[in-house]
């Protein structure tokens, strides 16, 4: 069994002089890192994207890394890099890639109902604002729920496209509500903010409530978070040893990771 860390953060020019093969796998547009059965690679995308430093890089993982199960875990600014994943397949035989586990969509009441109860807001108080890019079927079906409990529910998007202005339209005209497209948020008026959006990043009053549906390091009672906080210590040994930023790992995926790979884990 093998992990594989994969980040892209901008090392320190003092580290190669510390490091001479980094020094001149750097130039080919990545840096290695060892400990046990645990490996990190920092790469550099633009480099990687050279036909030659790419198929060097290939050739590289094939003779460090051995090719038993192994374990992908991709920092948070490379989530999303599908090029990564088929370069890692055709490295390495059937690679389990770690994903984060995001339950915020179904765990948000949870937090909501703390919220209320600590701050003692009444429902007939509650002012919701869903911060969206699109209104897509999740969108509307959290929409759709907010409405069901709570008077007070708007919608901001920044260009709203007519498609939007009419299916607001057709809600407030089928369920009787009074739901509102903005382009503009009003400075402290809602105290519950819902943001689906990955342009918009809400900077409301502390008192508000902000649920960002993106972060599932905010999904503080998942089984996955739990589980991070209990071996958090193990983690940050290992990431210490490797000369890594925690903070460029959800919580969630690394609790994830710790459930298919405790065994390596607890061992260094």
């Amino acid at each position: 069994m093998n992990i594989l860390f994969i980040d892209n953060c901008t090392l320190k020019k003092d580290f190669y002089k510390k490091n001479k093969l980094n020094l001149i796998l750097s130039k080919f547009g990545f840096c290695y890192f060892k400990l046990k059965g645990v490996f990190y690679i920092n790469i550099n995308e633009e480099k990687l994207e050279n036909k030659t430093n790419l198929k060097y890089f290939k050739k590289f993982l094939k003779y460090k890394i051995k090719n038993k199960k192994i374990y992908i875990a991709m920092s948070r600014y490379l989530e999303e890099n599908s090029n990564l994943k088929k370069i890692f397949n055709t490295c390495f035989n059937n690679p389990t890639f770690v994903s984060i586990q995001n339950n915020l969509y179904n765990n948000d009441k949870k937090y909501i109902d703390d919220y209320l109860i600590k701050n003692k807001i009444q429902i007939k108080d509650v002012r919701v604002l869903l911060i969206v890019d699109e209104l897509n079927k999740k969108e509307k079906i959290k929409l759709e729920e907010m409405l069901d409990k709570y008077k007070i529910v708007d919608i901001y998007m920044l260009n709203p496209s007519n498609i939007a202005k009419n299916y607001v339209c057709e809600i407030n005209n089928r369920l009787g509500s009074v739901v509102e497209l903005l382009d503009k948020i009003p400075n402290e008026y809602y105290n519950i903010f819902l943001v689906f959006s990955k342009k918009y990043k809400n900077s409301q009053n502390k008192c508000s409530f902000i649920l960002d549906y993106n972060n599932s390091d905010l999904d503080v009672k998942s089984n996955t978070y739990l589980i991070f906080e209990e071996n958090k210590k193990h983690y940050e040994k290992i990431f210490n040893q490797l000369g890594m930023d925690i903070s460029r790992y959800e919580k969630t995926k690394l609790g994830k990771l710790y459930i298919l790979a405790s065994e390596l884990i607890l061992d260094i």
